[in-house]
């Protein structure tokens, strides 16, 4: 798995946007595997710089493509080039700390010495990360789904192309994932179908740090990333979901909502705080105004029976 970090700060001389990543020559051999057709995931990072910045993994986004030459150069002349994603570059809703728990998620620059740390890094606005340390860093940002899906042990004698195929296969899942949270919030108006509540004004790219896009019968289960196998909910509930400890059913034209008896009320109740998430069996979900988008019958049954943590009679 070719994964590769990106520098891009507020300040940046260099012409970054949400659909492409502008760079000098002297990083041009970083993007070679994308000449041979290999896929690669890039990490956006976001250095401190003239007092703003985070100093934290900010994004992600699939790069397929050569390279081409920018129209830009640089102050002297010197060519600049330029690398196109996929999809736009999609914020992690968790931007996750270069040092995280105090020490560096990348392991080169836990080797470096505290003092030297940022003058190097700044040195490598472009640069590999371990195939782990993505991986962290998209689990740690709650960027999506990086469960192996079934099809992705495949046969090959070629090691290169074995790696390419396997790669191309993980960006395509977690660009699918990406894609089905957007089109379930959209689908839902940003809302949770279970409380009632919604982003605020958070521009939709920020808009999965407050809400969740669930899949009904699980990935890896087989479940599909399409909207009839997903509800927009809050995180909370998404996790009592998935734990199975609230399903749904339809009764006509309405969702409604299951809670299991396993469900403890200390759970979702604190009475010394005065707060509580309201999850009553009967309880109405919010349902997308295109029908087409309604939770498929069938991957309701498969949540009620292989998931859900409650008697059938509930759910009959």
């Amino acid at each position: 798995m070719r994964f590769i970090l990106l520098t891009s700060k507020p300040d940046s001389p260099y012409a970054d946007t949400a659909l492409s990543y502008e760079y000098p020559s002297r990083y041009r051999r970083f993007f070679e595997p994308l000449a041979s057709g290999e896929p690669m995931l890039a990490i956006i990072y976001e250095p401190r710089s003239g007092g703003r910045g985070r100093m934290s993994y900010v994004g992600w986004a699939a790069l397929r493509g050569a390279p081409v030459l920018s129209p830009r150069t640089t102050e002297n002349g010197q060519p600049l080039w330029e690398v196109h994603y996929v999809d736009r570059v999609q914020d992690l809703p968790n931007p996750v700390p270069r040092d995280y728990l105090g020490e560096p998620l990348e392991k080169w620059l836990r080797e470096l010495p505290p003092e030297n740390r940022n003058v190097v890094s700044s040195g490598a606005s472009v640069r590999w990360l371990e195939e782990d340390e993505g991986r962290l860093i998209l689990e740690l940002g709650h960027a999506g789904q990086l469960a192996t899906s079934p099809d992705y042990a495949i046969e090959a004698t070629d090691g290169e192309v074995l790696v390419a195929e396997r790669t191309r296969r993980v960006i395509d899942a977690v660009v699918r994932d990406a894609r089905f949270r957007r089109q379930v919030m959209a689908a839902y108006q940003f809302k949770c179908a279970v409380t009632g509540l919604t982003v605020g004004s958070l521009p939709e790219g920020r808009a999965t740090r407050l809400l969740d896009a669930a899949h009904i019968r699980p990935v890896g289960d087989q479940g599909p990333d399409s909207v009839t196998n997903g509800v927009s909910m809050t995180p909370t509930v998404h996790r009592l979901f998935d734990e199975g400890l609230v399903t749904v059913r339809w009764r006509q034209s309405d969702l409604e909502l299951l809670r299991s008896p396993v469900l403890e009320p200390e759970m979702i109740e604190s009475p010394e705080q005065g707060t509580m998430i309201r999850l009553d069996t009967g309880m109405r979900l919010l349902l997308p105004t295109d029908r087409a988008n309604w939770p498929s019958p069938d991957q309701v049954r498969y949540h009620q029976r292989q998931v859900f943590k409650g008697p059938e009679s509930l759910v009959s």
